[in-house]
């Protein structure tokens, strides 16, 4: 499991503890707030409201595509 420590002032560190009692480090961050986002992520503890946002998006630039298709076809006279 990820976690998250402070080894120095003003930076937070992601990472695992091996077996062995080791820290292995993933990533550095400046806020906790960014490091507890980074473990999150990497424990699979995916945001949903992210996921649903993106499908919001992408459902939006499908239809946009499909209108102005449809006004193209209309042009053309398809």
């Amino acid at each position: 499991m990820y976690v998250y420590t402070s080894f120095e002032p003003n930076l937070w560190t992601a990472g695992y503890y091996k077996p062995d009692g080791k820290f292995e480090p993933e990533s550095d961050h400046d806020t906790p707030e960014k490091a507890a986002k980074r473990v999150h992520w990497l424990n699979g503890e995916n945001d949903d409201s992210t996921l649903l946002e993106a499908i919001m998006v992408v459902s939006d630039l499908v239809d946009k595509f499909k209108k102005k298709a449809l006004a193209a076809d209309a042009v053309e006279g398809n």
